[in-house]
């Protein structure tokens, strides 16, 4: 296995620093304390649950610090409405062609008619 590096290395220096603040504090590691299994999830829980109190006490922080309105978030979130709206928008320029070359048949005709009209008054 391959030494690891970057962010994975943090990982395991954090992880040793516990491993040896764990030694000092209750004098033995994880593997050879004698808990039952009952006790190792009680504390997997609370340590849950002292995760969720940080959690949302930086969330709460960030939302004092941004603004309410967090531009790229909102560009994000009305990214389907936009696009939405450039189809229909594409669907309504095909749609005033068509009106255009309609009105533009209809004109020709009527410009026609007034022409002979014309020619048969002459």
């Amino acid at each position: 296995m391959k030494t690891p590096t970057g962010t994975e290395a943090a990982v395991c220096e954090d992880i040793a620093s516990r491993q040896e603040l764990g030694l000092e504090k209750y004098g033995v590691t994880v593997e050879e304390n004698p808990l039952i299994l009952k006790q190792w999830l009680q504390h997997a829980y609370e340590e849950c649950l002292d995760q969720a109190v940080y959690l949302k006490r930086s969330i709460d922080e960030l939302k004092m610090k941004t603004p309410k309105s967090d531009k790229a978030h909102d560009e994000f979130r009305l990214l389907p409405f936009a696009r939405k709206l450039e189809v229909e928008n594409k669907k309504l320029r095909r749609e005033l062609r068509e009106i255009k070359k309609e009105l533009r048949k209809e004109l020709r005709r009527e410009l026609r008619r007034k022409l002979r009209a014309r020619r048969r008054t002459k």
